[in-house]
């Protein structure tokens, strides 16, 4: 556990990493504005349905500041 408070007063971010960039992000809401289904741009940009309504909302910014 000393470690990891340690670490934590580093500034070392702990847990998974995240798959979205900002240039997937970008080029999601590009296709956005295309005739592509919703399901086929998840399929382009390998994302979930959480993330692209996410995107869609605009609530990525706040995670990928």
């Amino acid at each position: 556990m000393d470690g990891i408070k340690q670490g934590r007063k580093n500034g070392v971010k702990f847990g998974r990493p995240s798959t979205l960039t900002r240039e997937k992000a970008n080029a999601v809401l590009e296709d956005m504005g295309t005739d592509l289904s919703v399901q086929a741009i998840m399929d382009k940009h390998a994302i979930s349905r959480r993330s692209y309504y996410s995107i869609k909302t605009g609530k990525y910014k706040e995670k990928l500041c």
